[in-house]
C-alpha cells in the first residue's frame, strides 16, 4: 500500500494485489462536512463533465482508467474515475460507468460524488445544481448506500 497524495481532508491510497490496482479514497469527515452522491441514468463523456465543471472553477486533477474484473480484487469491472478540485477545496468525483453490481445500489449508468467543508456550502450547492440541471440528478447522503448502513 502506498499513500499517493493528501489534500485537505482527502487521502488516496494505491493498493496492489496480484497484479491488479485499486485506488481507495478515504475522506476524513467532520460533522460539518458535505458528502453527497448522485446516480445518473446516462453516462456522460468525461469531456462533457469537465466542460460543465470548468466554468465553476473546477479542474481535472486525477484520472484512473477502468480496472478489469479480477477474482482476487473484484469480480466486476471498476469504471474509469475522474477527480476534480474546485474553489474552497470542493471535490467532485465522476465514475464513468455503473458500479451497481458491487452492492445493492439503484440502477444507474454513472455516478457522481461531491465533498466539501461546511464553509464551502455555496460552492458545493452550485456544482450540484449545475450537474443536476445537465443530467437530472438527485443528490443524497454519500453514505446512504454504504454496506454497513441501515
Amino acid at each position: 500500500m502506498m499513500n499517493l497524495s493528501s489534500s485537505g481532508s482527502t487521502k488516496f491510497t494505491l493498493v496492489k494485489r496480484t497484479g491488479d490496482i485499486l485506488l481507495r479514497k478515504e475522506v476524513i469527515s467532520t460533522p460539518q462536512s458535505i458528502e453527497r452522491s448522485a446516480f445518473c441514468a446516462t453516462c456522460p463523456t468525461p469531456e462533457e463533465v469537465t466542460r460543465r465543471l470548468a466554468p465553476l472553477g473546477f479542474a481535472l486533477t486525477f484520472t484512473m482508467g477502468a480496472q478489469k474484473a479480477s477474482v482476487t480484487v473484484a469480480p466486476y469491472v471498476l469504471p474509469a474515475q475522474f477527480h476534480y478540485a474546485g474553489p474552497h477545496g470542493v471535490e467532485v468525483i465522476y465514475l464513468a460507468g455503473s458500479d451497481w453490481p458491487i452492492r445493492s445500489l439503484p440502477p444507474h449508468e454513472s455516478r457522481f460524488w461531491c465533498y466539501a467543508s461546511q464553509e464551502a456550502h455555496e460552492v458545493a450547492q452550485q456544482v450540484m445544481e449545475t450537474l443536476s440541471r445537465a443530467w437530472s440528478l438527485s443528490w443524497h447522503d454519500a453514505h446512504a448506500y454504504d454496506e454497513d448502513a441501515a
